[in-house]
């Protein structure tokens, strides 16, 4: 099934979509400085991103983007995060903050969507950082990875920034997708189905479900959102995990020795939230039949 069929070229490529993200608009409106950082990433001016791709893309920037709430990266992330700007020094490397993150929230079809809403209600933080990864790469244009994702191989051995689907992603799973490294055009209809998916999924968030954040943001809505627009993967399991790039799940691995976020102590904390209401509601109404 091609894009085109699916309409959904013409929903996200759209002329009336464009200009209004462009640089010259966004100056104009916001009043704001667009510039690039010392690694030579898109800028961010600290309220409103001005960087935005003039027109559609046609190959993938190279440029990366990781996500975490500071500049100061433990100690693990730090090492990775340096590695990649040593053996990588001719692709971009940005950290991006949570202000940007809501911003570029705000800014995704507020037409249609009221994403940002959605977003700050999303009860773990792990889920904010699925979406706001997915409208880096939407609205910028080139590679998201995960703070825990190694070097291994010249990324220019593997991936195809030339690509003709415009799109790099590969198996997580044999049923998932990876969503802790992939890249992207600016404006891509894939990545667009993605986050339609989470907003799909996001308006009823089951936390009594244990895999509520795999399902609503994370790999299954990934996978999802691929699925629908056709999206084909390049990469194996093994090039993701070992092959190209080593992921080495810092959320499990990390959180004792480096002091790590760990998202899955927070999606288990919040598991046993909704087990202890659960208990309690059913306590109530059994002493409510009893009179």
């Amino acid at each position: 099934t091609s894009l085109c069929s699916l309409g959904l070229v013409d929903r996200y490529y759209s002329p009336s979509i464009l200009p209004e993200s462009r640089p010259e608009s966004l100056l104009k409106k916001n009043n704001a400085t667009a510039f690039r950082d010392e690694n030579g990433a898109v800028g961010w001016n600290g309220a409103k991103p001005t960087a935005l791709p003039a027109a559609i893309q046609y190959e993938i920037p190279r440029q990366s983007f990781i996500i975490w709430k500071s500049n100061e990266l433990g100690l693990y992330a730090k090492a990775y995060h340096e590695k990649w700007q040593r053996m990588e020094p001719t692709l971009a490397r940005r950290i991006v903050l949570d202000d940007e993150c809501r911003d570029l929230a705000a800014r995704y079809h507020p037409d249609r969507t009221n994403l940002l809403d959605l977003y700050e209600s999303f009860p773990l933080n792990v889920m904010r950082a699925d979406t706001c990864r997915l409208l880096v790469v939407y609205f910028y244009g080139g590679i998201y990875m995960d703070l825990d994702v190694n070097f291994v191989r010249p990324i220019d051995q593997w991936f195809a920034f030339n690509s003709s689907s415009r799109i790099q992603f590969g198996h997580e799973t044999p049923d998932h997708f990876c969503n802790w490294f992939f890249g992207s055009t600016a404006f891509h209809p894939c990545i667009a189905s993605i986050i339609d998916v989470i907003i799909e999924r996001g308006k009823h968030v089951d936390t009594s479900y244990e895999h509520f954040v795999h399902h609503t943001t994370g790999p299954a809505a990934f996978t999802e959102g691929l699925r629908r627009c056709g999206g084909r993967p390049v990469f194996t399991r093994r090039d993701l995990l070992v092959g190209n790039i080593q992921h080495v799940y810092g959320s499990i691995n990390w959180k004792n020795v480096d002091k790590t976020y760990s998202w899955t102590d927070a999606r288990d904390a919040a598991n046993q939230k909704a087990a202890e209401e659960r208990e309690y509601a059913k306590r109530v109404e059994e002493a409510a039949k009893k009179g």
